[in-house]
């Protein structure tokens, strides 16, 4: 989820507004953005905040743990009306997989860092490890173009689905691949672009997946 989206949301639970611009709090929030007031009125309730050099990273994605310390606080906020600021380390030094060069392959293809965890995924790991490190990363991917993912996807299970992962797949536009029905399915592809975020709903399952491929790589 985008960080201008996540706030947005938070706003309008808020009914945030604002009588100064977020420009001038964050250098890289424009004072006519349409999203300048709820920055802003968050930024004032001690809801959101930016990042040591003073800007916000509007474009950034959000991880699930800065979506746990937003909610968190807006929970904090509509109980008591402000919220305990705590002090906060600044930014750790960005990770390797973050920062390491692709490597490129014989046939010219480029491969990005991925992470351990998701070492049996060649394309999905590298997506999972990408969008950890922000939207910068994640459109430096082959296969990404904007905010789409094109390359399609073939995955094979480790065992049967979970209901919840079988949602998943429909929801993105999985289908089964193989002759079981849907619940004893361990082979599901997808032929269509999606959107990155769409694809990103799989990373809590990843490790039920025995393998990846591209189905519309050439």
């Amino acid at each position: 989820m985008k960080k201008t989206l996540a706030l947005i949301l938070i706003g309008v639970l808020l009914g945030a507004s604002a009588t100064f611009a977020a420009s001038k709090l964050f250098s890289d929030v424009p004072a006519d953005a349409w999203y300048s007031n709820s920055v802003s009125s968050l930024s004032e309730k001690g809801i959101i905040g930016g990042y040591p050099d003073g800007t916000f990273g509007p474009n950034k994605y959000v991880n699930r743990a800065e979506l746990a310390v937003m909610m968190d606080r807006l929970i904090e906020y509509m109980e008591n009306g402000e919220v305990a600021i705590v002090e906060i380390e600044s930014d750790p030094v960005p990770s390797k997989l973050c920062t390491s060069e692709p490597t490129v392959t014989d046939i010219g293809s480029t491969i990005y860092p991925i992470d351990s965890k998701y070492s049996n995924l060649n394309f999905l790991g590298q997506l999972f490890t990408a969008y950890e490190c922000g939207a910068d990363r994640v459109g430096q991917l082959f296969g990404v173009n904007g905010d789409s993912y094109t390359l399609g996807s073939s995955i094979s299970l480790l065992d049967y689905p979970s209901q919840n992962l079988i949602d998943a797949f429909d929801t993105i536009g999985f289908t089964c691949h193989d002759e079981n029905i849907n619940e004893n399915c361990k082979s599901w592809q997808l032929w269509e672009t999606v959107n990155v975020d769409d694809m990103m709903m799989l990373e809590p399952y990843y490790q039920e997946f025995a393998g990846d491929d591209c189905t519309t790589c050439g």
